[in-house]
């Protein structure tokens, strides 16, 4: 990553588990943030969460950033199962970083797609049938910044795939020691004790 020095990012969803990583990604650069943390605490996620992101970050922030000569590039976060539905780009730059199941260390003191894990640690008799590829949460944010700052990656959707990874410079975490860090944070968190 480069020099942080001078630059100016904006993005929403700071205390989310990728995003967690991001900022301490970025501040161990140098780059200045500013974020308010939002942590739900009540029973209506859709109401709550749901609803007033995909009105703030989808229309009004990809909007007005349409609208912006300043800006330089989006760099959007979505679910890979969002591939599907490729649709067309609204602003002039923009790079979409579509993890699969991502998993490591929580920085966040809530619980993430690692509940997966903590459900297999718990004895979960099964498991869901569906076939994914799983990802480090590191390597997740470290893929918004080489995504950012490769020009390259504009206009295309950057999988976190090992080719695609490897365009953008990304080595990742093995497997095993996503795991191993994802049962360390848990149980570091409380969530599990053995």
């Amino acid at each position: 990553m480069s020099s942080g020095s001078g630059k100016v990012m904006c993005f929403t969803g700071a205390s989310g588990y990728i995003a967690s990583w991001l900022m301490n990604l970025l501040l161990q650069h140098g780059i200045f943030l500013a974020a308010s943390p939002f942590y739900r605490d009540g029973t209506d996620s859709k109401a709550e969460l749901l609803d007033p992101e995909v009105k703030g970050t989808l229309n009004n922030v990809l909007n007005s950033c349409a609208k912006s000569p300043s800006i330089k590039r989006v760099v959007l976060t979505s679910s890979v199962a969002a591939v599907a539905y490729n649709g067309r780009p609204r602003t002039r730059d923009m790079a979409t970083v579509n993890p699969a199941m991502v998993i490591g260390p929580l920085l966040q003191p809530t619980l993430t797609s690692a509940a997966a894990v903590l459900n297999v640690i718990k004895g979960a008799r099964t498991f869901p049938n569906a076939s994914f590829g799983w990802i480090n949460v590191k390597d997740v944010a470290n893929a918004h910044v080489q995504a950012f700052e490769i020009p390259s990656a504009s206009g295309r959707y950057c999988l976190v795939s090992k080719e695609k990874a490897k365009s953008l410079g990304i080595e990742f975490v093995p497997l095993e020691i996503s795991l191993k860090e994802t049962v360390e944070s848990l149980k570091e968190k409380s969530f599990v004790s053995f």
